[in-house]
């Protein structure tokens, strides 16, 4: 697949030429928008159809995030915002805590400083996830009669986690931010392919199976 990236009333539009395209689509996930296009179509037209859905697009565009002082952050860390009088960036993080100390000159909503607590605040998720999720992994596994190989934790854009042929399981580290509901389903969703490398309906009778609220919380997963 090939992809080109435009700008549309200050919103970032990834039109994405896809082979398997019959016809074209509209997706959005978290901040991004996808078109996805017949691979013959030119790029201008999914721009123009995503021009057309715009007004639906800000209606489901997700408010970026701005981080403020004492916000919780995933299951155990809150951030500590600390104004400065020197001029460069600089972070600490504890069991509890993240600590920014920032120059005291900017304003704490100031691109730059929220993207490098953005850095932190990743950071700080990845090591609650390394901690907390293999632990309910190989709890769920075991209850479950599941097998699985090793387990990674990533910044992934789109999905919240993924197995591959070999059974090793991927995580986003911002599962994190989930209800405990949440973060199961996905950890037995992925746990179900282990047995189901597919979405057919063997998948969907298994997991329903573990999970009887599969659906609900598939649609409730959906609007995080």
């Amino acid at each position: 697949m090939v992809s080109k990236e435009f700008e549309l009333d200050g919103i970032k539009i990834r039109v994405i030429k896809n082979k398997r395209n019959r016809r074209i689509r509209l997706t959005i996930s978290g901040h991004e928008v996808r078109v996805s296009i017949p691979y013959f179509v030119p790029y201008f037209e999914g721009l123009k159809f995503a021009k057309s859905k715009l007004d639906w697009i800000n209606t489901r565009l997700k408010p970026k995030t701005f981080y403020c002082n004492n916000q919780k952050i995933g299951k155990n860390h809150h951030l500590v915002l600390i104004p400065t009088s020197n001029n460069k960036l600089s972070s600490k993080i504890s069991d509890i805590f993240i600590y920014i100390n920032y120059p005291e000159n900017l304003d704490i909503n100031d691109g730059l400083i929220q993207k490098y607590i953005e850095t932190k605040v990743n950071k700080a998720l990845k090591l609650q996830a390394q901690i907390l999720l293999p632990k309910r992994v190989k709890y769920l596994a075991e209850k479950y009669d599941f097998n699985y190989q090793d387990i990674y934790i990533k910044k992934l854009k789109t999905r919240w986690g993924s197995c591959d042929s070999k059974m090793n399981l991927t995580f986003n580290l911002k599962l994190m931010n989930l209800d405990w509901d949440l973060i199961d389903y996905v950890i037995l969703h992925e746990l179900t392919h282990t047995k189901h490398m597919h979405h057919q309906k063997a998948f969907w009778n298994e997991l329903t199976r573990i999970s009887p609220n599969a659906k609900i919380l598939r649609s409730k997963l959906k609007e995080c």
